[in-house]
């Protein structure tokens, strides 16, 4: 992780830093590494704690040395927040069917990164993070989970409104079509 890390910066390749689980063994020094220059830094609410404390910085500290930082606040949502900008929250996509939440950081990363490789605003990229997230926390396992285009699109629309829905609806055009499609 921290190799990886050093060779995108000597490379000059935009990098994704996600300390997760990993956060409660690395020192200060290795937690500054991992986190300086990344474009976005992700974490869950106790990540966010342990960074705070492992780094020794603030919270603006950290900010002003990352593009952004995605904080996810499981049922609430996840938040999103810059280097003077104000925070945005972004709720989570309803669900009366939650069975598993093994795999949903995951889900909620793919479907933002996915979005911001598209050039999608990072506000509405969360917002399909969230709904990635929402699908994974409706399947048992962290690949059983189906993508239909339409469906998603439904949830967001539900979810955000319509001008999300309008934003997002050429990238989900471009999935399969498949009736059995899954990520």
């Amino acid at each position: 992780m921290l190799r990886h890390t050093a060779e995108c910066r000597v490379l000059g390749i935009p990098f994704v830093a996600d300390p997760s689980q990993q956060l409660a063994r690395l020192d200060r020094e290795e937690t500054r590494r991992l986190v300086v220059g990344a474009r976005h830094l992700f974490t869950n609410i106790s990540e966010a704690a342990l960074l705070l404390e492992r780094t020794g910085w603030t919270r603006d500290e950290v900010l002003s040395r990352v593009g952004a930082w995605v904080t996810t606040h499981g049922a609430d949502g996840a938040e999103l927040a810059r280097r003077d900008e104000p925070t945005e929250h972004v709720p989570a996509v309803p669900t009366p069917d939650a069975v598993d939440p093994t795999g949903v950081g995951d889900a909620l990363r793919s479907g933002f990164l996915a979005a911001v490789a598209r050039g999608l605003p990072l506000t509405t990229a969360l917002r399909l993070g969230c709904a990635m997230a929402t699908l994974v926390l409706e399947s048992a396992g962290t690949q059983e989970y189906q993508i239909v285009p339409t469906d998603l699109l439904s949830r967001l629309l539900d979810a955000y409104g319509p001008g999300e829905a309008a934003a997002l609806e050429p990238m989900l055009a471009e999935l399969p079509r498949l009736p059995e499609y899954t990520g």
